[in-house]
């Protein structure tokens, strides 16, 4: 495979935090996204930090580039060739003939920041079926979302808020009091009602009932359901003495609403209590019905610790959880062990929980699951980050610096079509993936240093910078890439694909200055910021 390259330049920009930028190109640079909010939990997120290899790459019977450029690897299966050098100059690479990308693709929409000189983050983004947009995350100090004021309770507060298409505000809320809260989670039923969970300590109210948190410890979990307009609808809790953390949630066809995480010791979704192994954390995963009766809930893990970080659902109403987790997991096919500390895992169940399929990454080192989507076909893609040796099916990867990032795209079986390796010495990650209506990819992640995305090396400013591209359904060949970002972090947390509008939603957090295409954006401190493109 020839992988040509296009170099995108990384342009700095100054603009008031929470100002919409119209209908535009995006410029040949992207944003890198702020400092996540610090969360509630007295131990991590238990995500995976690193950075990747380098060198330049070269097509089959051609030269590798020189080193230090940003390293893209293709596998296809186990008989596949792939270069897995991580550092030096580019080595050879079997795959497909890639035409060059397309240097006009992506068009900006929009693209606004929230907040003021302290802590704000998006968290979760989602559309409904309108193409209304859905935002959740967490903030300290303010917020002026279309006019509405959110101040914090004293720290961070929970924040939900609902745009148009075009990123007008339609409303906004936040939820919280002296404690910490915070919404990791956000989508929407046919009908457009819009549940939300995420993680508290304190008291919250979401319009029904007082919740309060078992300890001033450590966190529990929520779950709340509104109508279109906002208007509650119900709200539940979940938790005890010790540690529950919500991750991800989405809703399928009918309305049913699953979400997931992990646990310590003991958490009870209204099933029956699961018990967490030993003292370590266990993924769970629980599934409700419109009403927010109890339908399902399973816990996996054993003695080390498990993390479920992202969730889909098809139309099907299957489920495809992944993330991360040492020692060994069962979803219910036989134990998975993880060779690394941790290793990748992604599993499809059926919509009553039962087991399908799972996979978990080979290789010694770290990997972590940061996002799964599902597309209209049944194809899944798998994306995060690893360092050392990554395999999810094809032939391993090896990179011994910095965590690199990938994203692996497997058949409805579970079976690996593609994975896409990115970096170089320094840290590059994939937080969010989605298909588009034809099966193309879109991805986002974050690094530093520079990153190819196979159209040339993207190089980071000073930060972490932002990076976000598209890439052909049939063969991961590049459409289009883009690298934004300024001297300060960014951070992309969420992406979502809106079949309605035909853009690209993604959210996150940035500091100081970054131009999305339509203008410099500035944050106060670090801010939120909701950015779409037309792809």
């Amino acid at each position: 495979m020839r992988t040509r390259r296009a170099h995108l330049n990384t342009p700095k920009a100054s603009t008031g935090a929470g100002k919409l930028l119209g209908t535009g190109t995006v410029l040949a640079s992207f944003v890198c996204a702020g400092a996540l909010v610090a969360l509630v939990s007295a131990c991590g997120d238990g995500s995976s930090n690193g950075s990747g290899g380098s060198g330049g790459q070269g097509g089959a019977g051609a030269t590798g580039g020189q080193g230090g450029d940003g390293l893209q690897d293709f596998v296809t299966s186990a008989s596949s060739s792939s270069s897995s050098s991580s550092s030096g100059a580019g080595g050879q690479d079997a795959g497909p003939t890639c035409d060059p990308p397309n240097p006009a693709g992506g068009t900006s929409v929009f693209a606004a920041a929230y907040g003021d000189s302290q802590t704000q983050s998006g968290v979760s983004v989602s559309t409904d079926k309108m193409g209304n947009i859905l935002l959740a995350g967490a903030f300290q100090g303010a917020m002026n979302l279309g006019g509405t004021m959110l101040t914090s309770g004293g720290k961070e507060d929970a924040f939900i808020a609902k745009f148009s298409p075009n990123g007008q505000v339609l409303w906004a809320k936040r939820f919280g009091d002296a404690q910490n809260q915070s919404a990791t989670g956000i989508g929407a039923d046919a009908e457009g009602n819009v549940y939300v969970t995420g993680i508290f300590i304190g008291t919250v109210n979401f319009g029904g009932q007082n919740l309060t948190s078992d300890t001033n410890f450590f966190q529990d979990v929520f779950l709340v359901k509104f109508a279109p307009d906002g208007t509650h609808q119900w709200s539940k809790k979940f938790g005890d003495s010790n540690i529950q953390y919500a991750r991800a949630l989405a809703v399928d066809g009918i309305g049913n609403v699953v979400i997931s995480g992990y646990f310590q010791q003991q958490v009870d979704f209204g099933g029956g209590v699961l018990t967490a192994s030993g003292s370590a954390f266990d993924v769970f995963l629980a599934k409700f019905n419109a009403t927010g009766q109890h339908l399902w809930s399973r816990t996996y893990g054993n003695e080390a610790d498990q993390s479920a970080k992202s969730l889909a659902v098809d139309g099907s109403g299957n489920v495809y959880v992944a993330g991360e987790a040492s020692g060994s997991i069962d979803f219910g096919t036989g134990p998975l062990t993880a060779a690394g500390n941790p290793s990748a895992f992604v599993a499809k169940l059926d919509s009553q929980g039962a087991p399908i399929w799972a996979k978990i990454s080979a290789g010694a080192g770290k990997a972590s699951a940061n996002a799964v989507a599902v597309s209209p076909t049944g194809a899944v893609a798998v994306a995060g980050q690893f360092q050392g040796t990554f395999d999810l099916g094809g032939k391993p990867m090896t990179n011994p610096d910095l965590d690199d990032a990938f994203v692996s795209v497997l058949t409805a079986g579970g079976a690996q079509t593609y994975t896409l390796r990115f970096g170089d010495e320094t840290f590059q990650r994939a937080d969010g993936v989605a298909f588009a209506p034809n099966g193309d990819l879109l991805l986002a992640g974050a690094f530093t240093g520079s990153i190819d995305l196979g159209g040339g090396a993207i190089p980071s400013a000073e930060g972490f910078d932002m990076f976000l591209g598209r890439f052909a359904a049939k063969d991961g060949c590049l459409e289009w890439g883009r690298g934004y970002g300024g001297p300060l972090v960014q951070s992309p947390q969420s992406l979502v694909f809106d079949p309605a509008s035909g853009n690209v939603v993604l959210t996150g957090s940035f500091g100081g200055t970054v131009d999305f295409g339509l203008g410099p954006v500035s944050a106060a401190g670090d801010d939120a910021f909701l950015f779409a493109v037309k792809p």
